[in-house]
């Protein structure tokens, strides 16, 4: 699978998973990917993701799971909190394809 801004905008509004060593789980559902102006031949792009609750993760990579597109190391940065849980950015950089 090939990361790209089509890939996801693709999967606006499902639900990606992150277990911990401890059987537990995290579901951030993914509210926005939108594209950011950059040099040609590359795409930028971020994605907005949204976890209800109170537990917020760090500033770190982790293994966000998908039923259609698998395991993805994702780097996400704690960006606000929103109504009852918090928003998370994740940020890309990459050479078109």
């Amino acid at each position: 699978m090939t990361i790209s801004l089509s890939l996801f905008q693709a999967h606006t509004g499902s639900c990606f998973d992150i277990f911990f060593d401890n059987q537990q789980q995290l579901r951030l559902q993914l509210q926005e990917v939108s594209q950011k102006p950059c040099e040609p031949g590359y795409q930028a792009f971020s994605l907005l993701f949204f976890c209800d609750g109170i537990y917020q993760l760090e500033q770190n990579t982790y293994p966000l799971q998908h039923p259609e597109l698998g395991e993805n190391m994702i780097f996400l940065v704690p960006v606000a909190q929103q109504g009852t849980g918090v928003l998370y950015q994740a940020t890309y950089y990459i050479k078109a394809e």
